[in-house]
């Protein structure tokens, strides 16, 4: 069981591209997910060279102007096939699927999550993600459905949620890339440089920006950014 989720902004199509991958060579391994060439999405593994399942989807992605958010959410424990592997993107399970290469097998141990090495936006044949890439989770030993992820707001526009509560696993791991590697650290770099205290769900996202790569989002409840007090604020005396 596995589940792989991140939001993207392509900057290149028409090109063979991996978002995540594990395997010990170009003969051994699992895409989960890549793009193909003709910009489908395919989660598949092979093994010494040849296709032991994979699935893609007859749907193409070649929006360079939005995000799309991507979830991957395997569990090879179901006795119903079509259930082992679900993909996702922008909240909605892709059912138009072209399944000629097959699920894996029922209780199949995958190379996910095994002693191999794993990579983002790269792999041992080099077909390289171009493009944005941010808050990337993979949570080990669960089937995750998108809303772990993301929601639909008053508009229905799917938009990341605060994730920082799931069970990731032992091998698991949330990458926001905020610049100082922390989630919910703000800093202040105006000249005084004050400190920046967070209150409850406030967090970096790189999913929506209007000024440079990132914002922050407030879910609504109780959530606050709050400064000391200080002789600064003051005012003096006349105008």
């Amino acid at each position: 069981k596995a589940t792989f989720s991140c939001w993207i902004k392509r900057s290149l199509i028409s090109s063979a591209q991996t978002l995540f991958w594990a395997g010990s060579d170009n003969s051994n391994y699992q895409t989960f997910p890549r793009f193909l060439a003709n910009d489908k999405i395919v989660v598949a593994e092979i093994n010494s060279g040849s296709t032991t399942w994979e699935i893609f989807t007859n749907r193409v992605f070649r929006d360079t102007s939005a995000w799309y958010h991507i979830v991957v959410a395997m569990d090879t424990t179901q006795a119903t096939a079509a259930n082992r592997v679900k993909i996702y993107v922008n909240g909605v399970q892709e059912t138009n699927l072209n399944t000629d290469g097959g699920y894996p097998g029922e209780n199949r141990e995958t190379l996910i999550n095994t002693a191999v090495p794993h990579q983002i936006a790269h792999d041992y044949v080099a077909q390289y993600y171009s493009g944005y890439i941010a808050e990337v989770c993979f949570l080990e030993g669960s089937q995750n459905a998108p809303t772990d992820f993301g929601e639909f707001d008053g508009n229905g526009v799917w938009k990341p949620i605060d994730v920082t509560g799931l069970t990731f696993g032992n091998n698991g791991f949330y990458l926001p890339f905020t610049g100082n590697g922390s989630n919910t650290a703000f800093l202040d770099s105006g000249p005084d440089a004050r400190a920046i205290t967070v209150t409850n769900n406030v967090v970096h996202s790189f999913a929506q920006a209007k000024f440079g790569e990132s914002s922050i989002y407030l879910d609504g409840v109780n959530d606050k950014l709050t400064m000391p007090d200080s002789n600064d604020f003051d005012f003096g005396t006349g105008n």
